[in-house]
């Protein structure tokens, strides 16, 4: 179905919007949002009617429409203020204001009859669900992978995973003086074209037939045998076949040679070696299609610009057919991270080649699945996955099935479905056994490993990393083992064993600089960073980092790039350099937006939340963060949807808004992740939460526990400022002395005076309880080192918190009033009004009864009962 309005055309089937711009494909909440607005127009359509049509139940706050209109906006070119498609009635919904027009088309008619649209998409079967919706006759092709009839003649399913697709002749024996058949006779050139023939029609008892009439001790039959049978039965012979093969290559053919150890080591699942051997031979033949498509096969072991030019040369190589050439642009979309596209793509080549190209669309749908997996839909993935997994093992392609099977386990674990993931590692391990897989295997342990982890079994997670890192050199993938020896990282955290980071990290940086694995150097220097920062070393944690940027950068990966930016604008902010971190978080957002990288854009948004909120503008913060926890909601991120939703109840709080708090608390009580870090974020906010009210004891108690988790992860920074914030939830009810003596033990870490924000927060502590014990030099002491501390940083509120105590410590009664007066007015202007009311219930104290009853009042109304514990009338 096609509407047409104005200037632009939207392509309901495929969600691509088309207009002066060019085309744009839309993401799904956009995409219905666009549908629910043409369909009904010109009527006007609630805010409360696009939640519930386009997001359902799944919508985490009302801010999710206006945003996805602002989106909309600007995919149309429109404006706001100047609207040309869509009107904004204000507190009322939106309305599309030109008229809309039908196209009729091919499927017009059977879209006419009732085609669900896009919103029923919540209503399809998993494997299609949350996809942009099709009419029905694409719907129907959709169903394919349970056709296993029409598909028996089609077993070679793991075509993506060979070489020389389209291979017209014989490399091995190729010469200078003869054509790419080599020094074959007649008749077994006759029959090896016919084997290569039917090799690439996919049929493999002809393939079998055209060979059996080839010499035995022909070395391209021994080859094409090979890759046959790891495709069908791998089964146990298959290694001493290699071996038998490898011993019999013509040592004076140097590209055949080549050639031949490529085929061999990519079977044996030695990718980074076979790429050893075809880097040389692309340098010999560049202008070679079959090379260049093996080469692709590889891509994960390739640099990032490798990568691109690859993908740019097969885009517009002579000769490839339609359905490989559309493969190829989906797995580019995946390389680039572009899981709406690749999706996309994906359901159009479904349309149009599925039933012509049987064997190569259970590929296409094992990349369809990696896209709903990239674009946070881990149910849907899982259950496609289970779907080709379970076509490939009913044609006998056990290492496709098997693949399959990772993307099932991989997304069961997504969901934190431990059970799920366990069942089906044992159905991979089943499809594995008796039969040659190195890859396979290794990733099946590799997935057992990060079970012992999940499970809390951490010592035997670090000792299955470790074997598996010694496995991966053994096999020459020198770049995976660095990977599996920094999955050591975590658990060690979590044993109280940071002390062996930096060498294990070392150690990985090694394996991967021997291996030249750009991407992975960058990984580990940026974990090695992360290890300083969280052990209070950030200027070291700041080098890595920055080391890290730049091997991201030298690898084009922009995605790392971002993420990189991202991590430098925090350890600036935890410096005190907010300037700093604000321009590392700008250019961050830029890559992110340029990207399409709405996850990553919500990081970005939850880091400048803190930097807003340093700088007193809480209105912006609250923007921000409600950003970011739609963006983790949209993804699924349930982790940083947790602690984003516990930072903006605490701005809440700050704003005097104890409801919108409280509904926050219920989000991050419901959160699927049941982390040790999020139940720490949990505690954290009932203590804040009793605190407002009045309940000091209970939010020490809570307080306390939030820093005993963080201290059991090795959260060093966490876990110092929960402790800090225990002991100020505790100053109106305990002894100043007591708190004193703890606190100025807590001042002595060193994660104190890394990170500006704990330094501030203790600094001002520490002057609070020693004008609660009424000593006054030594009070005003620590307000002037708070007041040096404050001109080498920004933070608003802790400013105004200063002149606060400096009004306290005032002997003269209206300079004092005037002061205060001051912090509650530059308070209320900044939206913090748990600040002002503060500040005028110390006003209070002073000028009688009937002043303090109204401020008694106010602090009830407001919910903040703890105000009036906390002052002294």
């Amino acid at each position: 179905m096609r509407l047409h309005s104005h200037e632009i055309e939207f392509d309901v089937d495929t969600a691509t919007l088309h207009g002066p711009n060019g085309s744009q494909p839309l993401r799904r909440q956009v995409a219905e949002t666009l549908l629910v607005l043409m369909q009904r127009a010109p009527a006007l359509v609630s805010v409360d009617t696009l939640l519930d049509t386009v997001w359902g139940r799944h919508a985490i706050s009302p801010s999710a429409v206006p945003q996805t209109i602002r989106e909309l906006r600007r995919a149309l070119g429109d404006h706001a203020q100047d609207s040309i498609y869509i009107e904004t009635r204000h507190k009322l919904g939106y309305r599309w204001i030109p008229p809309v027009q039908r196209l009729d088309g091919p499927d017009a008619a059977a879209a006419a009859e009732g085609a669900p649209g896009l919103a029923a998409e919540r209503e399809m079967s998993p494997p299609t669900q949350a996809l942009v919706a099709l009419p029905p006759a694409a719907r129907q092709q959709r169903r394919w992978p349970l056709w296993a009839s029409a598909m028996l003649g089609a077993a070679l399913l793991a075509t993506a995973l060979l070489f020389g697709w389209y291979s017209r002749g014989l490399w091995p024996l190729q010469r200078a003086d003869t054509d790419r058949t080599g020094v074959m006779a007649s008749a077994d050139r006759t029959h090896w074209q016919a084997a290569m023939h039917a090799w690439q029609a996919q049929d493999l008892d002809s393939v079998r037939q055209a060979l059996s009439a080839l010499p035995q001790d022909e070395l391209a039959r021994s080859l094409l045998g090979l890759r046959l049978q790891a495709v069908t039965d791998s089964d146990a012979s298959l290694p001493a076949n290699i071996d038998a093969v490898r011993a019999r290559l013509p040592e004076a053919d140097q590209a055949g040679r080549l050639w031949a150890q490529a085929v061999l080591a990519h079977v044996a699942g030695q990718d980074t070696v076979a790429w050893s051997h075809l880097e040389p031979l692309l340098a010999l033949r560049p202008d070679d299609v079959d090379l260049r498509l093996l080469a692709w096969d590889l891509r994960r072991r390739l640099p990032k610009d490798r990568i691109r030019q690859l993908s740019e040369y097969l885009s517009a190589a002579p000769g490839l057919p339609p359905a490989r050439r559309e493969l190829l642009a989906i797995q580019a979309a995946g390389e680039q991270k572009e899981p709406e596209r690749r999706q996309q793509l994906a359901e159009a080549w479904l349309r149009v080649h599925a039933k012509t190209h049987p064997v190569l669309a259970l590929t296409v749908l094992l990349e369809q699945a990696e896209a709903l997996e990239a674009l946070r839909q881990p149910s849907d993935a899982r259950a496609l996955a289970l779907a080709v997994s379970a076509t490939a093992e009913q044609l006998g392609a056990a290492r496709l099935a098997a693949r399959a099977m990772r993307t099932a386990v991989w997304n069961a674990m997504v969901q934190s479905q431990n059970d799920l993931a366990e069942a089906d590692l044992a159905r991979m391990q089943q499809l594995l056994q008796d039969r040659y897989d190195p890859s396979g295997a290794v990733s099946m342990r590799h997935f057992r490993a990060m079970l012992f982890n999940r499970r809390g079994d951490h010592d035997q997670a670090i000792d299955a990393f470790t074997q598996l890192a010694q496995d991966y050199e053994a096999m020459g993938e020198l770049g995976s083992a660095a990977s599996a020896l920094n999955a050591t990282v975590s658990p060690r955290y979590l044993l109280g064993r940071g002390d062996e980071v930096p060498a294990t990290i070392n150690t990985a940086l090694d394996l991967a600089t021997r291996a030249n694995a750009i991407d992975t150097i960058g990984f580990l220097r940026g974990s090695l960073g992360n290890h300083y920062v969280r052990t209070g070393d950030l200027q070291q944690g700041q080098m890595y980092i920055g080391m890290a940027l730049e091997s991201f950068r030298q690898n084009g990966d922009r995605h790392a790039e971002a993420a990189a930016l991202g991590n430098l604008g925090q350890v600036a902010q935890m410096r005190g350099r907010l300037q700093e971190a604000q321009r590392f978080n700008e250019q961050a957002a830029v890559l992110e937006t340029a990207l399409g990288n709405a996850h990553g854009l919500a990081y970005t948004n939850k880091r400048l939340m803190d930097i807003a909120i340093a700088q007193g503008d809480l209105t912006a913060a609250s923007a921000l963060g409600q950003s970011a926890l739609q963006g983790f909601g949209d993804h699924g991120d349930h982790k940083e949807a947790a602690l984003t939703a516990r930072l903006l109840a605490e701005l809440h709080l700050r704003q005097g808004q104890l409801d919108a708090a409280l509904r926050l608390q219920e989000t991050l009580a419901a959160t699927a992740d049941k982390s040790p870090l999020v139940r720490a974020e949990q505690h954290m906010l009932r203590g804040d939460l009793a605190r407002y009210r009045g309940e000091f004891k209970q939010a020490a108690a809570e307080y306390t526990e939030a820093a005993a988790i963080w201290s059991g992860a090795e959260e060093r920074s966490d876990a110092l400022l929960a402790r800090l914030c225990a002991l100020r939830a505790t100053l109106p009810i305990a002894p100043a002395v007591a708190i004193e003596e703890e606190l100025r033990l807590l001042m002595t870490a060193p994660e104190r005076s890394q990170n500006a924000a704990i330094d501030l927060n203790a600094r001002l502590l520490l002057a609070e309880v020693l004008i609660w014990a009424a000593r006054r030099d030594e009070a005003t002491a620590a307000l002037a080192e708070l007041e040096t501390a404050l001109s080498q940083t920004v933070d608003a509120e802790t400013s105004l918190r200063l002149a606060l105590l400096r009004a306290d410590l005032d002997t003269e009664p209206d300079s004092r009033q005037q002061r205060r007066e001051w912090v509650a007015a530059q308070a209320q202007s900044k939206g913090m009004l748990l600040l002002a009311l503060e500040a005028e219930g110390r006003m209070a104290e002073q000028t009688g009864a009937a002043d303090w009853s109204a401020f008694v009042q106010r602090a009830r109304a407001m919910g903040a009962t703890g105000l009036i514990r906390r002052q002294r009338p």
